[in-house]
């Protein structure tokens, strides 16, 4: 026996379809062609749905970068809102404290206006100075209550009935001296 002859190729078919035969393979023109722009196809749409994919990773990887951005843009504000709220807090205690030094400069200036005497055998009480004066009348203020609570109570002159001269309306503090005599 011999070696098996190939058959040499042949056109088979009319003008609208040419099969091409090659041995035991009988071939389609048009559905090779229809074969191989189907594969391009089916190349395309994988490598599509592979930048799909690709596109859809880089999407979701940017939105997980845009929350988390999201998430430092919101502590921060949160803590720009409490650096100002700290601010507006010294700010408030500063005006505070600045009202309480002019009050204290007031209370200090008003002091300055009275000398302290001894109005009878060591009982002492703030007089008016003269230098002070200011058109105001001559008049003593209680030493405790200027001292103490820093407030400025005019003593008031007592019945010559009473056995005191003076009394501080707001401490009680009885006062014994000479209104004529100071």
């Amino acid at each position: 026996m011999g070696t098996p002859s190939i058959p040499a190729r042949r056109r088979i078919g009319s003008s609208h379809t040419t099969f091409i035969y090659d041995g035991e393979i009988l071939m389609d023109a048009m559905g090779f062609i229809s074969g191989i722009t189907q594969a391009v196809s089916a190349y395309r749409a994988a490598a599509q749905t592979l930048d799909d994919a690709k596109i859809a990773a880089a999407t979701n990887e940017l939105q997980v970068q845009l929350t988390h951005l999201g998430a430092e843009v919101i502590a921060m504000q949160n803590q720009s809102l409490q650096a100002t709220e700290r601010e507006r807090a010294l700010l408030r205690e500063k005006n505070d404290l600045e009202d309480r030094i002019r009050e204290l400069e007031k209370k200090v200036s008003e002091r300055e206006r009275y000398e302290l005497v001894d109005v009878h055998k060591g009982a002492f009480a703030y007089r008016l100075k003269a230098t002070s004066a200011d058109g105001e009348p001559g008049h003593y203020v209680c030493q405790g209550c200027l001292d103490n609570k820093a407030m400025k109570v005019v003593l008031q002159r007592q019945p010559v009935t009473m056995n005191k001269d003076a009394i501080c309306p707001q401490c009680r503090t009885e006062y014994w001296f000479n209104w004529f005599t100071r």
